[in-house]
C-alpha cells in the first residue's frame, strides 16, 4: 500500500485502499485506526452518518458489491471487537436494510447470526440462519453454521444431523454426503456414516479419499471383513496409495502381519522406479515407517531396526 501510495497520491480516493488499510490494521490490534479507514471508505462510498447511518443516491468511486458488503462487516466487527454494541448492532440492521435484496443479503445474514451468538443470543442466531433458503447464496454456510451451533451450544445432536440431511436432501452430491458422513462420525453414529460415505462413493467411485473415508468408517463400525473386501476392490486403481496403507493398517490392527507385510512390499517393490517423484518418495516413507511397526509388532526387532534405517535414508533422498 505504501509503495502504490507513492506512486499516486489520488489512490486516497480510492475506496478499496482504505478497505484494505483497515483490514491490516485491525489485524495489528490498532482497531482506532481500522475504525477510521473503514469510516473514510464509507464516505468516499457516500455514505455519511450523524445521528444514524445514511444512504446516498448518488455514490462515487463506488466499491463492488462483494467489497461493499465486506466493508460493513468489518467495520461492524470491529466495532464488536472495541465492545462497542449498540454501534456494531445499529450498522448491521442498517447493512440489512441496504443489501436485503442482493444477492450478497446471504453473508450479511450469517454475520448477524454470528453477532447475535457473541450476545448468548442462540435462538434468534438460529432463526436468521434458518432464513436462508436452499436457493440462495451462502445456504451451504448458513446450514454448516446452524449444525456447529446446535453441537456446541445446544449440545443437539439430532438437530446437528438434521442440518446436514437437509443438505443433502437439497442437493445430494457427494460433497454434502461427506458432509453428512463426517457429521454421523462427530457424533458417533457410523452405521449412518457408512451409508452416507457410501452414496458419495457412488456419484464419484474415482475419487481415493473417498474410498479412503469409507474404508475406514467400516473399520470404526468393525466390519473387517467387510473393509479387507473393500480395499480390496477399491485397489484396482495403482495410485490408491493411501488405500494401501489403509489396508495394511487393518492387517495390523487385526495381527495378521504377514498380510500386512505382503501388502506393504509389494508397493515397495512397484515404488522402486521413482526416484525422482517427491510424492511417491514420500509414500516409500510411511510405507517403511509401517513395515518397521510391522515386524516390531510380529517380534522382529532386528528387521524393524534395519527398515527404519531405510525409511531414514529415502528421507534423506527426498
Amino acid at each position: 500500500l505504501e509503495v502504490c501510495l507513492s506512486h499516486d497520491f489520488k489512490i486516497r480516493e480510492n475506496p478499496l485502499y482504505h478497505l484494505i488499510l483497515g483490514i491490516i490494521q485491525k489485524h495489528q490490534q490498532k482497531l482506532e485506526e481500522a475504525l477510521k479507514s473503514f469510516k473514510m471508505a464509507m464516505t468516499i462510498c457516500g455514505y455519511f452518518s450523524t445521528d444514524e447511518m445514511t444512504s446516498k443516491t448518488t455514490k462515487s468511486s463506488e466499491l463492488g458489491l462483494a467489497d461493499l458488503v465486506s466493508l460493513f462487516l468489518e467495520t461492524v466487527n470491529t466495532y464488536t471487537l472495541m465492545n462497542e454494541s449498540n454501534e456494531a448492532n445499529k450498522l448491521m440492521q442498517f447493512a440489512m436494510k441496504e443489501f436485503e435484496i442482493t444477492l450478497e443479503i446471504g453473508r450479511i445474514i450469517i454475520a448477524n447470526a454470528d453477532l447475535y451468538l457473541a450476545q448468548g443470543n442462540t435462538v434468534k442466531s438460529l432463526d436468521l440462519l434458518n432464513s436462508i433458503k436452499s436457493d440462495q447464496n451462502y445456504y451451504l454456510q448458513a446450514k454448516t453454521k446452524m449444525a456447529n451451533i446446535y453441537l456446541m451450544n445446544k449440545k443437539d445432536r439430532l438437530s446437528f444431523a438434521q442440518c446436514f440431511k437437509e443438505l443433502v436432501e437439497n442437493n445430494p452430491g457427494p460433497d454434502n454426503y461427506i458432509m453428512l458422513g463426517d457429521a454421523y462420525m462427530n457424533i458417533q453414529e457410523p452405521d449412518k456414516a457408512v451409508e452416507a460415505y457410501k452414496q458419495a462413493v457412488r456419484q464419484d467411485p474415482n475419487d481415493p479419499q473417498l474410498a479412503s473415508k469409507l474404508g475406514r468408517s467400516y473399520v470404526k463400525t468393525h466390519q473387517y471383513k467387510k473393509a479387507i473386501a473393500y480395499y480390496k476392490e477399491a485397489l484396482a486403481s495403482p495410485s490408491n496409495y493411501q488405500l494401501r496403507l489403509d489396508l495394511a493398517e487393518l492387517y495390523l490392527k487385526l495381527k495378521q502381519y504377514s498380510n500386512a507385510e505382503q501388502i506393504i512390499l509389494e508397493d515397495i517393490e512397484s515404488n522402486q522406479k521413482t526416484q525422482d517423484d517427491i510424492a511417491k518418495l514420500q509414500t516409500r516413507t510411511k510405507l517403511y515407517l509401517l513395515l518397521s511397526r510391522t515386524h516390531e509388532k510380529s517380534g522382529n526387532i532386528n528387521k524393524s531396526l534395519s527398515t527404519l534405517k531405510e525409511a531414514r535414508d529415502n528421507q534423506l533422498r527426498i
